[in-house]
């Protein structure tokens, strides 16, 4: 889901008209509303029982700064450069959330083969 957010913002920043960004501003909100409950199962599956709570609480506390930094870079980052340069960083910024998520999964992986 990470890597099907990053591909719906790159479209955003090549729209032409209004219609072409809601259409893709739309899909990138089905990615992310399907992106935000796999987030919480994963803390709920593998943090132990007695902190999910407080790890759950980070988790929401950390949407909510990303929900004010979001648009603080995004306005730097549009005022320095072009509106459409803040959608090639958010994409590429999902795309990098991407690729640490598959890193981690596979050093947990090999780290499980070498432990068995």
């Amino acid at each position: 889901l990470l890597l099907t957010a990053s591909f719906f913002f790159i479209p955003q920043a090549l729209a032409s008209s209004l219609s072409v960004l809601l259409v893709f501003r739309f899909l990138f909100g089905m990615a992310m509303g399907g992106l935000l409950p796999c987030i919480t199962a994963a803390i709920r599956v593998q943090a132990p029982g007695s902190i999910q709570g407080e790890v759950l609480g980070y988790n929401v506390s950390f949407r909510f700064l990303g929900n004010v930094l979001g648009p603080l870079l995004g306005g730097i980052i549009s005022s320095h450069f072009t509106i459409s340069a803040t959608f090639y960083v958010t994409a590429f910024l999902f795309f990098a959330g991407a690729c640490m998520l598959w890193i981690m999964q596979k050093l947990r992986k090999d780290s499980y083969a070498k432990a068995s």
